[in-house]
């Protein structure tokens, strides 16, 4: 498996992962995600999750962003956007 394909699936799983520990305990109905992506084809199991609402389906509320290049994205990171 490529690296990038495993970064993803970690990161999907503990995305997950918080969304079911938050709603076992009743303290959240909807988890809002909000996820920056450059689309690549690293980025492809993020666009599988979405289109197929794998996200939702588990109480996150993703909200995707996608950015033509890295620095676009650090800019929007360090903005808080």
């Amino acid at each position: 498996m490529s690296s990038h394909f495993i970064r993803w699936a970690i990161l999907l799983f503990a995305l997950f992962g918080a969304s079911v520990a938050a709603l076992a305990q009743g303290q959240v109905q909807s988890l809002p995600v909000r996820i920056g992506a450059i689309p690549v084809l690293g980025a492809a199991p993020l666009f599988v999750a979405e289109r197929e609402a794998w996200l939702g389906a588990d109480g996150l509320k993703p909200t995707v962003t996608l950015f033509d290049s890295g620095p676009n994205a650090a800019q929007a990171e360090a903005s808080a956007r």
